[in-house]
Formats: C-alpha cells, sequence, structure tokens
C-alpha cells in the first residue's frame, strides 16, 4: 500500500505539474523569479517560523493539563513533521510527530494522534470558514463551491463527533468489562481524553485563539510572497488563496505537494486576473522558499534539537527501532 500511495501521488503530481505548466512562457517565468524582493521573501520566511510557534502553542492547548509536552518540544515536533511530509507521501509527518512524542513523553499514542485529528477539524472548519465568508469577492468555479459545501459538512460531523466521543466515551468505556475488551478499551479511553478538548470551554478557545494567529500570520505570509514576487495581493486575498490551496491539497499528491500545491495556486491566481505566466513564476518560487527550503531547514534542526534517528522518524528501520531519547 505504500508504494501504491506513492505511484498514485507522483502520477497525480505530474499530471498537475503538466497542467499548471500549460500556456506558461518558461522564459519569461524565470525572468520573473530573477526579480523577487530578497528582504520581503526574507521577512516572510521568518513569519513561517512564527506560524509554526503559534501551532505549537495550540497544539500544546489541546492536551490534557497532566500529560502537557513542553513547547519546544512540540515547535521541534511540528516542523519535523512537515519535513517528514517532503520527502514521504501520505502525511506521513502526522503519524512521524505524534510516535516521536508519544515516545519521548512516555504519552499513549492515541492520545497523542485524537490531539492531532481536533488539530486537523478545527483547521479545516477554519479553511471552510475563509472560503465561505470571502468567496464572494472573485467568481469561484461550481466544482470548488461543491467541494466546500462537502468539505464543510463532513468536518462539523468530524468535529460534532469527536466532541461526543470525547464527552461520553470515558464513561461508556468504563462500564466495558469484558477481558478481551481490556486493550481496546484503554487505546479508546486515551483518545476520548485526547478529544476532551473540544466539550472543554477554556482549552477550546485558547485553541481556537491560536488557530486564529496562526492564520493572520499565514496570511501575511502569502502578502509578502506576492509582494516579493510582483504579486500585490490584499489580506483579505492572500487568506482566500491559502484556504483554497489548503482545500486542493488535501488530493493525494507526491511528497512535498508537488504540481498539485503548483496547479492550485497557479488556477486561484488566474481567478485573481493574474496571467498564467506571472502566477507560475509565484507558485514555483514560493513552494522553493516555503516548503523546499524553509520547511526543511526547520524540520532539521527540530530532528537535531530532539536527538531523533532519521531513518527510524522516516520508517526505513524495522517495526522494532525506536529513535533515542
Amino acid at each position: 500500500m505504500r508504494y501504491l500511495r506513492l505511484i498514485l501521488g507522483l502520477v497525480i503530481s505530474g499530471a498537475a505539474l503538466l497542467l499548471a505548466l500549460r500556456e506558461v512562457d518558461l522564459r519569461l517565468a524565470f525572468e520573473a523569479l530573477g526579480r523577487v524582493r530578497p528582504d520581503l521573501a526574507g521577512l516572510a520566511l521568518l513569519l513561517v517560523l512564527a506560524s509554526l510557534v503559534a501551532r505549537a502553542w495550540r497544539w500544546q492547548a489541546l492536551f490534557p493539563v497532566k500529560v502537557r509536552p513542553p513547547t519546544g518540544r512540540l515547535f521541534n515536533l511540528f516542523a519535523l513533521s512537515y519535513l517528514v511530509n517532503n520527502l514521504l507521501p501520505g502525511r506521513a509527518g502526522d503519524f512521524a510527530r505524534a510516535g516521536a512524542l508519544a515516545y519521548l513523553e512516555k504519552a499513549p499514542f492515541s492520545l497523542v494522534f485524537a490531539t492531532i485529528v481536533v488539530e486537523k477539524l478545527l483547521d479545516l472548519a477554519i479553511t471552510v470558514a475563509v472560503v465561505g465568508l470571502l468567496a464572494g469577492t472573485l467568481p469561484v468555479p461550481q466544482y470548488m463551491a461543491e467541494a466546500v459545501r462537502w468539505t464543510a459538512a463532513l468536518t462539523a460531523a468530524g468535529l460534532v463527533g469527536f466532541g461526543l466521543f470525547g464527552r461520553f466515551g470515558p464513561k461508556i468505556l468504563s462500564r466495558v468489562r469484558l477481558p478481551a475488551f481490556v486493550p481496546v478499551s484503554r487505546l479508546l479511553t486515551a483518545a476520548a481524553e485526547g478529544a476532551a478538548v473540544l466539550s472543554s470551554a477554556r482549552p477550546f478557545t485558547l485553541a481556537l485563539f491560536w488557530s486564529g494567529v496562526t492564520w493572520g500570520l499565514n496570511g501575511l505570509v502569502m502578502l509578502l510572497l506576492g509582494a516579493a514576487f510582483g504579486l500585490y495581493l490584499s489580506f483579505p486575498a492572500s487568506l482566500l488563496l491559502i484556504a483554497l490551496v489548503s482545500l486542493a491539497m488535501l488530493v493525494p499528491a507526491s511528497p512535498g505537494y508537488v504540481g498539485v500545491y503548483h496547479l492550485s495556486v497557479v488556477v486561484i491566481l488566474e481567478l485573481f486576473g493574474f496571467d498564467r505566466t506571472r502566477a507560475f513564476a509565484f507558485a514555483f518560487g514560493s513552494h522553493l522558499l516555503i516548503y523546499v527550503f524553509g520547511l526543511n531547514l526547520f524540520g532539521l534542526v527540530g530532528l537535531w534539537r530532539e536527538a531523533l534517528d532519521v531513518g527510524s522518524v522516516l520508517g526505513l528501520r524495522g517495526a522494532g527501532a525506536r529513535p533515542p531519547a
């Protein structure tokens, strides 16, 4: 299945990249890349780092107080997850950071992974909310609007269902007395602890606050990157671009979202009125700066700070291999 996902992702990414390159004047695109403003690009990269810090604080708020990890460790593993996503298919970075944190903090994997599920549901909820609020500023194609509606419905169902599981799951599981169900019951009880934040006002509000900070920083990143590449976007347009690209990147693709990222950025910037060549130059340059350079660099720093074994984190060693603490 791992190789099948990789092959499928490569096919999708290759097709998307070819579509993104269609009718693009590569000479003009590379000339545009040569005129990028390094000061604005560097500032955008610093804001990417700040958004990772905000994401780490949000992740910390999703844990029960008694097992809440330090922010520095969460930042390291969050950065590491982007590195893994850029090297392996199938969003393997989320499983890698969950496994690494469970090992380093001696916490139940199911609890850690439940906090990541909550985190993803919050991101999806804010994404569809941003699209719903700002989509009227440009003619969104019917297929995009339909995809957003389905995503909104599934996200709402996920939040409600997971919240009910966190609220009532432990009580129901405590009544299960059959010995055969004890291991499963322990796993589900730990997962319910991770989902309980959805029914707890203070940590949920804190998580929403840091989600807002993260989105604000990401909007500023896109605003600065646009100016660096000569594409002047408004702040709402920057947020809408991020939201629509995030939804497009839910499609399975090769490591690093190659192709899918480029095509989605080009299509959306064309809707904003930019020509295809300049849009592709922006997509190529921003992907190179943020994903290939920035996130990989931050991930390597996180890997070094936690003294983790590269082979174990990337799943290249046996199942019994463990990263050293």
